[in-house]
């Protein structure tokens, strides 16, 4: 009976959420692998799903995979990895979590059914968790960089940063504000957590506009922020010019470092670390060692470069269609 409501519990949240069970089927498949992400509501996050559909059908694992409506549901998010785990019948289990200080549980119920557990995109905090995604320090590493070499000494610059519950948010600034205080040159005026949320962005860029005449360089942590930072700055028209720098490779945001509305971009393609993920986790499963954390490259693109990498990604993926200067 328990298990039957458990299922019942699982079909319901499937309507409310979603799901996408993919990639091998029960007969062919040599792992069965379940997989809850933070959300479903942007191209990093398709991106993430498409990388680990096609691993998972290279690697003949079948994929059951659930995310919640936002980034930010943990209470959903709970639901979905409990009743998984009930009644999923998984060989592993991988979570990108809504909360990286509250991982603990997840682990506990994981070792419950004898089911590995693996984070992707977003680190944990809490618990020494095997991660595979980009290294987020060293994505902002990359960012301080850019504007310590753009920016003239003794400028001002901000941070748009998203959730202060996820690591990858906040790993970002980390690596930025630390890279900017060994440098020096460059002073820090303020950060603002847009929960990266575009509405949210284009409030923050505006309170940073209003409140700092001196800041000439802002980071966003994600590109969604970076798009509403980009749209504020262009309302407010070219008396404050300023070089914004943000991280993903979703179409939008690279088209925007290509035609020089934004500054510049730092790589973490969805589709790479989906794709790792699947790829880690089956090596996991046959006994090889992973280690504790596997990274995709990141790399920065400025008006220079964006162009031939937004193309080369579209070749890839069989969409031929080029972006435009």
């Amino acid at each position: 009976m328990k298990k039957r409501l458990s299922a019942l519990l699982l079909l319901g949240l499937l309507l409310l959420t979603g799901c996408a069970d993919t990639a091998a089927s029960a007969a062919d498949s040599a792992y069965r692998v379940g997989v809850v992400l933070k959300a479903l509501n942007s191209q990093h996050w398709h991106e993430v799903q498409s990388g680990m559909e096609r691993a998972a059908e290279e690697q003949q694992v079948e994929l059951l995979l659930l995310y919640p409506r936002t980034e930010n549901d943990e209470a959903e998010q709970r639901l979905l990895i409990t009743d998984l785990l009930q009644t999923g019948e998984l060989d592993a289990l991988i979570v990108s979590p809504c909360n990286s200080g509250e991982t603990s549980w997840m682990e506990q119920e994981a070792q419950a059914y004898g089911v590995p557990l693996f984070m992707v995109d977003t680190r944990a905090t809490d618990r020494p968790l095997p991660y595979i995604g980009a290294d987020n320090r060293h994505i902002g590493e990359l960012a301080a960089d850019y504007l310590l070499e753009q920016l003239p000494e003794g400028a001002e610059v901000a941070v748009i940063a998203g959730s202060s519950l996820q690591s990858s948010h906040n790993d970002r600034v980390q690596g930025f504000t630390e890279r900017l205080q060994q440098a020096g040159g460059l002073r820090l005026a303020s950060v603002t957590h847009a929960d990266s949320d575009l509405g949210q962005s284009i409030d923050a860029m505006q309170q940073i506009l209003d409140q700092y005449p001196g800041v000439t360089g802002v980071f966003c942590t994600n590109a969604v922020m970076g798009l509403g930072a980009v749209l504020t700055q262009e309302r407010a028209g070219t008396a404050r010019p300023c070089s914004i720098v943000a991280v993903d490779t979703q179409d939008d945001a690279l088209q925007a470092v290509a035609s020089g509305r934004m500054a510049a971009l730092v790589t973490q393609a969805g589709d790479e670390i989906g794709a790792l993920a699947i790829e880690t986790v089956t090596r996991a499963l046959a006994g090889q060692e992973i280690g504790g954390s596997v990274y995709i490259e990141s790399r920065l693109l400025t008006a220079d470069n964006a162009k031939q990498y937004w193309d080369e990604r579209r070749e890839e993926s069989g969409n031929v269609q080029t972006a435009d200067r």
